[in-house]
């Protein structure tokens, strides 16, 4: 993992499997969100798999070989990595290529902001070994598509493709490959060139939106707003905005 700028990079390193998520897989990632999870400065997170792939599901030569142990040094870890992800007030970006399944899909269905590149496939994985889907994914994917598309996709679909997935609203932007880097760095470029608080007050104010009343959600964006006004840099950008139409 690196940090720049406000962006931290986690990128998951296993080529020889397609990143297949392993326990010592498991416990660093939720080692690196651990570290980020103080990190007032953070404006962005960018996760991104290394090679042919973004994740390729869990380690199945491990889950075959002793599945209790594997799934108690995999699910719990990352139960805790996803809740602080969850919790943090930060943009949470996805940069898909290759395979997306399994746990991938689970990862790539946390983020704020998906970016694939137009050969991304994206496959539920689960029903095929005959088992029930982690790491929020039934959390995420009902609350983004809806309880039938959910089920069409863990119970019939053989895999889609990432015009579906923009189609259907699991990712924001579909780039050809060249282009993705491209792509991801204007948007870091955007998120960078903000200021902190703005970015994490806005995502707070948005998921506080998803359970919150008219009346309470009315009263939040008063107050945070009030917050960002009193402070210099609000003036400052209202003066360049004056200049620009000059």
């Amino acid at each position: 993992m690196s940090i720049a700028n406000g962006i931290a990079w986690m990128t998951f390193i296993q080529a020889d499997t397609l990143n297949a998520l392993s326990p010592a897989m498991a416990q660093e990632f939720l080692q690196a969100c651990e570290s980020l999870s103080g990190q007032d400065e953070l404006k962005a997170l960018v996760l991104q798999g290394s090679g042919k792939a973004f994740m390729a599901g869990g380690d199945l030569h491990a889950l075959r070989q002793d599945p209790e142990a594997t799934v108690a040094a995999i699910i719990p870890p990352m139960n805790q990595a996803v809740l602080l992800l969850q919790a943090m007030p930060i943009v949470i970006i996805a940069r898909l290529h290759g395979a997306v399944a399994g746990a991938g899909l689970s990862l790539a269905c946390l983020a704020d902001i998906s970016i694939a590149a137009a050969e991304t496939r994206f496959v539920y994985a689960y029903s095929d070994i005959a088992t029930t889907c982690d790491l929020g994914l039934s959390w995420h994917v009902v609350r983004r598509l809806g309880v039938s598309r959910a089920i069409e996709i863990a119970l019939w679909s053989r895999g889609f493709d990432a015009r579906q997935a923009a189609d259907w609203g699991l990712v924001n932007h579909v780039v050809e490959r060249p282009r993705l880097d491209e792509f991801v760095q204007a948007l870091i470029a955007r998120l960078s060139a903000m200021p902190t608080h703005v970015i994490r007050a806005t995502k707070t104010l948005l998921l506080h939106a998803q359970s919150a009343s008219l009346k309470e959600q009315l009263d939040l964006e008063h107050s945070m707003f009030l917050d960002c006004a009193t402070r210099p840099i609000f003036s400052a950008s209202i003066d360049q905005f004056f200049e620009k139409r000059r």
